[in-house]
């Protein structure tokens, strides 16, 4: 059967891989489409403008200077045979225009735009169309309606840009110049003696003005945001399938620390045993259920103090049991373990067997917590000593359990720091950075579970301040930043700890970045209020620049906020913001442990 769910299992995960990369190379190919397309849009819009430039100037030779010069030849102040082509020939004067315009371009570090009046009975031969153009000239002239055409071709393994108009249809005004040749001026046929441009007919099509431009910048911009793009896509699959993978493992070990905490909780109540928890300091008592079941014992009665519990144990037996509590916290034996009468609530004595160990010291080894557990062992004493050390097995591998979680995370997070080091792009660094920093808190909570003495909870009094100093001293810059801490007791399950770590996490992580800049200093406080019935008031503020008066949490690119906000809702929490002499974040949430 697992085999056959692992294979199911590794099928749906190859599945989702092809999927996803599927999905990327449609998106990367219709990215690059579109975004070449608009290339040729804008390039096609650049050369009309040059088009419509050169048609600009044969519109001002025709219609301004050649009647100027026309009426100068009717009041005898030119001759009548005079012709210079560099006054009256509209082509020759917009193609030198284009000659010096295109210099002007190469200087500038810029492409040439190559316009050519072609023409099927030139005057110059530099404007006679090939075969290409020659049929190209026939379409416009067949065909009213064709006012443009343009295509993209290659040459020399770099692509171009062909745009090409019909130019102005031969008018009456037209044939002074380009009519017969016998009635041309004296000056244009000594010029032009190969009767070139001669013959043409009021309304034909002779030629066709074309604008060949090159697109390699325009394709550049278009390969180069393409891999921009399929970047990002291969960066937020990747994140994505990262993301899946560890909320996989981290529900994996979850339900098997859960499974395993049912089963402990099963074997002691079938055991019929039953737990105890001494502080040594303050001298107080914890007990289960399991304790209280077997000495009768319900609310008020129960035993919360040693003083207490003195009361209720066998005269005869209470200075062995001081003793061997002496001897084990002096170190000389390793734990308490002992047989004593203990008087049941209904007023029995009932023989058990007590063990108990030092479970916590402080960070100079003194023991602080001893925990432990008794037995009725008038019926089933042996049976006692085989559940006792399936319960040590128990607590065993629940820590082996969070060593392990804890040890991944860090594997994972000291791959993504090695990557990040091929990483040029700031804001690609940037998203690593902060990925690595979620990824350690989340095994800051598995080793805080790996080292407390309850492993179904987190302390987050003592957890938030051992993982904002890890913060402060991981940015650099922080030195002259002061925290202060008001944390009210709470305790939370994993599945609550870990979005909650997360956003302590991201909100330090903002204070730290943002607040202060250039090293400037401040104070960030901290402060978790308990306000009765399972409702809380977490809140994380400073003193630094403040937010910017246009900041909108829910319109921002920042994958932080986002994470933020989605944590929020995981958990059931309201979070708000306000900024004035600095900035202050509050998260408004409920928590009742099942």
């Amino acid at each position: 059967m697992n085999t056959q769910k692992d294979t199911r299992i590794y099928g749906l995960r190859r599945l989702t891989i092809i999927i996803a990369l599927a999905v990327l190379v449609l998106l990367s190919g219709l990215f690059y489409i579109i975004s070449r397309g608009y290339a040729i849009e804008q390039a096609e819009r650049r050369v009309q403008d040059v088009m419509l430039e050169s048609r600009g100037f044969h519109h001002y030779v025709q219609r301004n200077m050649h009647p100027a010069l026309y009426d100068l030849k009717t009041e005898g102040r030119i001759p009548d045979e005079f012709y210079a082509p560099e006054l009256l020939s509209s082509s020759y004067i917009t193609r030198n225009f284009q000659k010096y315009f295109n210099e002007e371009r190469l200087k500038a570090g810029m492409p040439e735009i190559r316009y050519k009046m072609a023409s099927k009975n030139p005057r110059n031969p530099v404007n006679q169309a090939d075969s290409a153009e020659l049929e190209l000239i026939k379409k416009f002239a067949s065909d009213s309606s064709l006012t443009e055409y343009s295509e993209i071709f290659e040459q020399n393994d770099e692509e171009y840009l062909l745009y090409a108009r019909p130019f102005l249809r031969v008018d009456q005004g037209c044939l002074r110049c380009h009519g017969s040749y016998e009635s041309a001026p004296v000056d244009l046929r000594e010029i032009y003696k190969w009767k070139g441009g001669f013959g043409y007919e009021v309304g034909e099509i002779v030629a066709a003005e074309i604008i060949r431009s090159p697109l390699k910048h325009e394709f550049g911009v278009t390969y180069t945001s393409t891999a921009i793009f399929s970047g990002f896509l291969i960066l937020f699959v990747v994140l994505g399938l990262g993301r899946f993978r560890l909320k996989q493992l981290i529900r994996k070990h979850t339900r098997s620390i859960r499974e395993s905490k049912e089963n402990l909780e099963l074997a002691l109540k079938g055991a019929e045993l039953g737990m105890w928890s001494m502080n040594v300091e303050d001298k107080s008592l914890t007990v289960d259920e399991g304790w209280k079941n077997i000495l009768g014992y319900a609310g008020d009665n129960v035993p919360k103090t040693t003083e207490e519990l003195k009361k209720i144990i066998h005269p005869d037996d209470f200075e062995k049991l001081q003793k061997l509590l002496e001897s084990h916290l002096g170190g000389k034996i390793k734990s308490v373990d002992a047989e004593h009468r203990i008087k049941h609530f209904d007023g029995r004595w009932l023989w058990v067997l007590s063990r108990g160990k030092i479970f916590k010291s402080d960070s100079e080894n003194f023991p602080t917590k001893i925990s432990g557990t008794i037995h009725d062992i008038t019926e089933r004493k042996e049976a006692q000593l085989e559940i006792e050390e399936n319960l040590r097995t128990k607590e065993i591998l629940l820590r082996e359990i969070h060593h392990r979680v804890k040890n991944n995370l860090q594997v994972i997070s000291s791959l993504l720091n090695l990557q990040s080091r091929k990483i040029e792009d700031n804001k690609a660094l940037e998203a690593f950075t902060d990925s690595v920093s979620r990824i350690k808190t989340m095994s800051r909570i598995h080793s805080h579970l790996y080292m407390s003495d309850d492993y179904a909870s987190i302390d987050f009094g003592r957890y938030t301040r051992k993982l904002v100093s890890d913060l402060v001293q991981s940015f650099k810059g922080s030195g002259g930043i002061d925290i202060d801490f008001e944390m009210a007791e709470f305790s939370a399950g994993i599945d609550f700890a870990i979005p909650f770590g997360l956003i302590i996490n991201e909100l330090v992580c903002n204070a730290l970045l943002h607040a202060f800049p250039d090293n400037s200093g401040g104070k960030i406080r901290i402060i978790l209020k308990d306000k009765g019935e399972g409702n809380y008031i977490f809140s994380v503020s400073d003193n630094g620049k403040g937010l910017p008066e246009d900041f909108n949490p829910y319109d921002t690119e920042s994958l932080g906020m986002k994470i933020l906000y989605t944590l929020t809702t995981q958990i059931d929490g309201e979070l708000s913001h306000s900024s004035g002499k600095g900035t202050t974040w509050e998260l408004k949430f409920n928590y009742c442990p099942n």
